[in-house]
């Protein structure tokens, strides 16, 4: 589990962006960490429990985010939706 969260602090708060993955086809994309906390920020109010969402350019399909904590500590994982 350490070495699991190990690689995720590294993957994601270091280098600023925030990596989403296409439900539908599995193409990954990286969001800039201030866009999806941009969006995220007018949205913890409605609905704090949902992350920040993108539409694929490939296919249209959901993208959700591979890892990405919101400012209430909500953690969203891919493997949440898998």
């Amino acid at each position: 589990m350490k070495k699991k969260k190990k690689q995720l602090l590294k993957n994601f708060d270091s280098n600023g962006v925030v990596h989403y993955i296409c439900l539908e086809c599995g193409i990954k994309e990286k969001i800039p960490k201030e866009v999806v906390q941009f969006l995220d920020a007018g949205d913890v109010a409605f609905d704090p429990e949902n992350a920040p969402q993108f539409d694929c350019e490939k296919c249209g399909g959901e993208m959700y985010p591979e890892y990405y904590k919101n400012v209430l500590g909500y953690e969203f994982r891919i493997s949440d939706r898998q």
